[in-house]
């Protein structure tokens, strides 16, 4: 008997996300028995588990020249209000996370036929840390797409408690990190409270850097170590107006529980999305998990640990992913996952890996946030005590490779805030009435001209 997966199906939400594919069931033309032999590894196996994020309270410290994966030089101070449990306790996540999901993957897959993987958890995490800078109706309009009802403080609080709850082993490795670069420069003032709070509900890294050539080598370097090299370049460039990037990685990397045998991989038809059919690698084997939704039907096939799972949804013969996606809800996916069956699936997996990279500033605009991109109208007053700083890309990128071992994924989101520019003052025009001229006495109200005349001439008094 296989393990059970546990009830606690949220934590396969952010899975869902990669398990979109064509397959095809009952299962024909593969050998399902399985011959004892040496236990394979995943890629480059995580032989411990994703260190710990640690919280202290030493005040915080700038440095000039920061090692791009070395610990953060700042510490949170001690003045942060604790972590209420009760707000952990009353309210979930869960709903909201789901519907943020949801709207992102359909308007990503929207926008392009090729094949889409985004990381909901990422964004989210790079998205609330600058949400944290934000004020006014900009901090309203964040917290509405990020967080729906919730309260910043909630948002913030939930999500340490979720990156918190999110285990890691050496056969299913998963982490998280954070971290925020700002330019290193008397004009630009960051505000401590802004970096603290970050530090306490993201474990955050804090680099002051000189935003030249060597710190996007910095971050793409931080980057690259924190995804085990999966994402090597995220930041391409950084213009003379930016002033900080804020960056969250993430990183999965877990055997499959019952791994695949040489007899168990088949090289089988699979048609993608144009009708077009060709020959490639389908791993094979039967599953304990079914599931079925509305317009499809699926499995779960666990990882090493139970704690995840890969989730794979094939669309009914009438309707396509596009419509799949398009159709569920944050209260279908929610109850797909939670109704699993216990009952014996035979499934094909095709082996796959991709790369999926966009910037998110256009999607997250259709989803109402407005104003963080608005250089004339964002209130980012909370992050920057001196200049007025806007969003000017998020930047999002992830990387999938689902083999006979197991899955790898990562993501990496960047959020990009730019100072708004000084407007050189122009030269002053001259409107001088030294010839004929006409003239005009208005009512301001409707801008109609009262009195309307001409001067060709002026006696000399």
């Amino acid at each position: 008997m296989k393990k059970a997966i546990p009830s606690n199906h949220k934590r396969v939400t952010s899975l869902l996300l990669a398990g979109v594919m064509t397959c095809t069931l009952p299962l024909t033309g593969c050998t399902n028995t399985k011959q004892p032999a040496a236990e394979p590894t995943q890629g480059t196996p995580a032989t411990t588990a994703a260190e710990p994020l640690t919280k202290t309270t030493e005040p915080v410290v700038r440095t000039t020249d920061p090692e791009p994966t070395e610990a953060p030089t700042t510490q949170a101070p001690s003045t942060e209000v604790p972590t209420d449990p009760e707000v952990r306790k009353n309210i979930s996540l869960n709903d909201q996370y789901n519907t943020f999901a949801l709207e992102v993957l359909k308007r990503t897959a929207d926008s392009t036929e090729d094949n889409v993987m985004v990381s909901p958890l990422s964004l989210m995490l790079a998205l609330s840390m600058t949400a944290n800078g934000a004020n006014g109706d900009t901090a309203k309009e964040m917290l509405s797409v990020l967080g729906g009802d919730l309260t910043m403080e909630e948002l913030n609080q939930l999500l340490d408690a979720y990156s918190a709850s999110l285990p890691s082993t050496a056969e299913a490795k998963f982490s998280i990190a954070n971290s925020i670069w700002y330019k290193d420069h008397p004009d630009v003032v960051i505000r401590e409270d802004f970096l603290s709070k970050n530090q306490r509900y993201y474990s955050a890294d804090i680099f002051p850097a000189p935003f030249d050539g060597s710190t996007i080598d910095a971050i793409n370097n931080w980057v690259k170590g924190k995804t085990d090299g999966m994402i090597d370049k995220l930041v391409n460039e950084l213009t003379p107006d930016a002033r900080m990037v804020l960056v969250n990685a993430i990183l999965f990397d877990g055997q499959w529980e019952e791994q695949y045998y040489e007899n168990q991989i088949n090289r089988l038809t699979f048609t993608d999305a144009r009708g077009n059919s060709k020959t490639v690698e389908q791993m094979c084997s039967e599953e304990n998990y079914y599931l079925s939704g509305k317009n499809c039907t699926g499995f779960m096939k666990p990882y090493k640990g139970g704690k995840y799972a890969f989730v794979g949804l094939l669309p009914d013969a009438e309707t396509t992913p596009e419509k799949l996606i398009s159709n569920m809800t944050a209260e279908s996916l929610k109850d797909l996952l939670a109704n699993a069956r216990r009952r014996e699936v035979n499934v094909r997996i095709p082996k796959f890996t991709f790369d999926y990279s966009t910037s998110m500033k256009e999607f997250l605009q259709k989803m109402g946030m407005n104003l963080a991109f608005d250089k004339d109208w964002a209130d980012f007053s909370k992050m920057s005590e001196k200049e007025r700083l806007f969003i000017s890309d998020v930047i999002h990128k992830t990387r999938v490779e689902v083999t006979e071992k197991g899955t790898r994924a990562a993501a990496a989101t960047a959020v990009i805030m730019d100072a708004v520019s000084c407007v050189m003052p122009e030269e002053p025009l001259n409107v001088f009435l030294d010839r004929p001229f006409v003239f005009m006495i208005v009512d301001t109200e409707q801008n109609l001209p009262i009195f309307i005349g001409r001067v060709n001439s002026i006696e000399e008094e």
